[in-house]
């Protein structure tokens, strides 16, 4: 609904759950934004934007108002202000839109003409963040929704997906979420699209006093600021929630639906077997003995594949290409192709590795491909393992498809984008010398099927502790990895107990965990106390994971329980918990992880 009065020089723009007020009497600024029905979310009118020009201050609300146009079609309606500045020769156009999805995009655009050659630099302010919401309320930014004790965010992000900017009300529900697309990528510092500087502002104070450069060139209208507003029923949890299934609408993620690829989504144990560990090398026989590291891997609840690494670090010592070791490890191709045999007949797929480094002076991106493909068909494999790589070289799953579907790919590194994130259904979410918890790498709540064990080779003593909670605190696999290259840094029986005791659990509610619609990052009723929800497509069960960030032992309220489902307990450590006027309370020990389940009420 759009309502324009020209007498009062108001604009109302509204929809069923927010209302905007636009004031032109003088200029323009924002007189009112309210979430339906009545709740004002402005602490006061305010100006759409603040210019500073070497020592000219100006306001929208001090700019000339040249033309008011309405903007209506079959799909949208709008209005758009042209305005131009009362120094300086700076134009101006501030558009607010209607859309589907019960959406407003609010877009600035704005042009320069300089007097000669030499231009000036124009910093613009958008005071809108400083008197949006109340005190109390709470702030989700892009770079930084949710912070760790230590102020720096504990959410993973990357560089493909820029999350919502949200303020929330204190009771957790009402709020409203800002999509702020970048359209800049890795050239941040020469678009004119300024959404770049916001989405990377890490505190409210930076975002409330933020200090934009803009890029006013040519005196042709460039965007410089482009929001897209939600208001939110459901706080934190909706703003995600939507924010996802815009992104996944946009993409075809068809190739996870493949019926010959469905066997990954139950290998969430994957073990880096290095080729010549005794963990699987008999130096007596100089055999391969797989069976003998699939059953004693039961330690730790059992692998779901193998990935032999057998090339590197002999790799480079003489002329012999990657290609080379396939025919060197014992047996040859043959003797792998027994060897995949032996595993698979114990329940275990085997994968093995290609490196796109090892590429020779006489080899093409065709003749690669041929390699690969003469591997797969003459060893039996059942997956690559694209090292470094985050992407798969250009028609390599058409090619394979052709020899035999079902070949998994899965790349060391998280898919770089969108379309790799389409072709490339498994990686790893591998972490050097990094210890940070509570963490949620934002992938794992977008692609949820995008299989993604956690790892961390340099890792021992509390660091693998720290690792095993992560696998927990994020619902994923993990890929066991004790001999790096020689380096033997092995589990301890401790270690092993508490994974054999993780995959139980993984494997008793794996559709919980790897359902659709995972969220990070939800509200908790304690400081310092982390938790991610996860919830069973079919939504009879919903698990959180907790984790205590503190110094000290948490006692008390942890997590509101979701209308119209019970508590079964708590998984990990069966611990007693409660369910008090709508809350679950309980304990969380400082630095462990909670498994908190409920089912829906029947």
């Amino acid at each position: 609904m759009l309502k324009l009065d020209d007498s009062r020089k108001r604009v109302l723009i509204a929809n069923d759950k927010m209302s905007f007020v636009i004031d032109y009497s003088e200029g323009l600024r924002l007189r009112e934004l309210e979430y339906q029905p009545s709740v004002p979310w402005l602490l006061g009118p305010v100006d759409f934007f603040i210019l500073q020009v070497l020592g000219d201050r100006i306001p929208s609300s001090e700019c000339r108002i040249l033309d008011v146009i309405e903007l209506k079609d079959s799909v949208q309606e709008g209005i758009a202000f042209e305005m131009e500045s009362p120094v300086r020769n700076i134009r101006m156009r501030v558009s607010m839109l209607s859309e589907a999805q019960e959406s407003f995009t609010l877009l600035y655009q704005m042009a320069a003409s300089w007097e000669d050659e030499y231009q000036e630099e124009v910093f613009m302010n958008i005071p809108l963040f400083e008197k949006f919401g109340g005190q109390q309320n709470q702030w989700y930014l892009s770079s930084n929704p949710v912070a760790r004790p230590d102020g720096r965010s504990a959410m993973c992000l990357h560089s493909e997906y820029d999350l919502p900017i949200c303020n929330i009300d204190p009771d957790r529900k009402r709020g409203f979420s800002m999509e702020l697309k970048n359209y800049a990528g890795f050239i941040d510092a020469w678009n004119q699209n300024r959404n770049c500087d916001l989405l990377a502002i890490t505190d409210e104070e930076g975002l409330k006093k933020n200090k934009l450069l803009l890029r006013l060139s040519t005196d042709q209208l460039a965007d410089v600021f482009e929001a897209r507003f939600f208001a939110l029923e459901n706080g934190w949890i909706e703003a995600f929630d939507g924010w996802r299934q815009r992104i996944r609408e946009q993409m075809d993620l068809t190739e996870y639906d493949r019926k010959d690829l469905q066997w990954y989504k139950k290998v969430v144990y994957q073990h880096f077997t290095f080729a010549y560990s005794k963990e699987i090398f008999n130096y007596d026989t100089m055999e391969f003995e797989p069976e003998r590291l699939i059953e004693d891997s039961k330690e730790l609840g059992g692998i779901d594949s193998i990935l032999l690494w057998y090339q590197y670090p002999r790799l480079g010592v003489d002329e012999q290409k990657q290609w080379d070791f396939n025919d060197n490890i014992p047996g040859g191709k043959e003797g792998m192709r027994r060897f995949c045999e032996r595993a698979r007949a114990k329940g275990v797929k085997v994968f093995l590795p290609y490196k796109p480094w090892d590429i020779r002076f006489d080899e093409s991106p065709e003749s690669i491909v041929e390699h690969m493909v003469s591997v797969i068909d003459e060893t039996g494999i059942d997956g690559i393992w694209f090292d470094t790589m985050d992407s798969v070289p250009e028609n390599f799953r058409e090619r394979i498809d052709a020899l035999r579907p079902g070949i998994l790919f899965c790349t060391e590194v998280h898919p770089a984008n969108t379309k790799c994130i389409e072709s490339i259904t498994g990686s790893w979410d591998q972490h050097m010398n990094n210890d940070d918890m509570p963490e949620a790498f934002i992938l794992r709540y977008i692609f949820p099927e995008n299989n993604a064990p956690a790892t961390n080779r340099w890792a021992v003593g509390k660091s693998k502790d720290n690792l095993i909670n992560r696998c927990i605190f994020n619902g994923t696999g993990i890929a066991v990895w004790q001999d790096i290259f020689g380096a033997w840094l092995p589990f301890s029986p401790a270690h092993k107990k508490k994974l054999k005791h993780w995959k139980e659990i993984l494997m008793a509610h794996l559709d919980t965990y790897f359902g659709k619609k995972p969220i990070p990052l939800v509200p908790t009723l304690q400081k310092d106390l982390y938790a991610n929800r996860f919830i069973s497509d079919d939504g009879m069960e919903i698990i959180y994971s907790v984790y205590n960030a503190g110094c000290e032992n948490i006692s008390g309220a942890l997590v509101e329980c979701d209308p119209g489902y019970v508590l079964q307990g708590e998984l990990w450590s069966g611990k007693i918990l409660e369910k008090k006027e709508g809350m679950i309370v309980g304990d969380v020990m400082q630095g462990e992880v909670s498994i908190v389940c409920l089912k829906k009420e029947m």
